[in-house]
């Protein structure tokens, strides 16, 4: 009765193990995005150029899960609080196991929680980054927080190319 059971967790284990190697953001990459893209539905971001981080959750909702939610935020309303406040940049929490938002899993590859930075111009999506690390980092606050408020400056130095 063992033997199967182990089998069967092998499986899994190594069906997981493809599937996050082909769904898993190489490196720093930052991914653009055709002008054909839809609309993203942000909820009326202004006319111009906005930055929309998104973190990601699913229906379980570990200590660990709503550590990277707050961890998040705080680095950006640290840094980046006036911008919050003029909507430069926008904070979207989302649970992407719900229908509405099933289609997140796809444009992003999400297959956990994640945070995703998304540059909006005129309402279209042009380009994104996933924070890969957030995972890496939660055991140690201040270089998680150095890391989102890193990356985030330097995703909005970067010109929309």
């Amino acid at each position: 009765m063992r033997k199967p059971l182990q089998l069967a967790v092998a499986f899994i284990v190594l069906a997981s193990a493809f599937v996050l190697a082909g769904t898993a953001d190489p490196g720093n990459e930052t991914h653009k995005k055709s002008t054909s893209d839809s609309t993203v539905n942000v909820q009326s971001p202004p006319p111009g150029e906005t930055l929309v981080v998104y973190y990601f959750h699913g229906n379980r909702r570990c200590a660990t899960c709503r550590k990277l939610e707050a961890y998040s935020f705080e680095a950006l309303n640290n840094d980046f609080k006036s911008a919050l406040a003029d909507s430069a940049i926008l904070w979207r929490v989302v649970n992407f196991e719900t229908d509405s938002n099933e289609h997140f899993v796809k444009d992003y590859g999400l297959f956990t929680q994640s945070l995703i930075l998304s540059r909006v111009v005129d309402g279209k999506e042009v380009e994104w980054k996933n924070l890969d690390q957030i995972w890496k980092l939660v055991g140690d606050k201040e270089q998680y927080l150095t890391y989102v408020t890193s990356e985030t400056r330097n995703f909005l130095t970067q010109s929309s190319r």
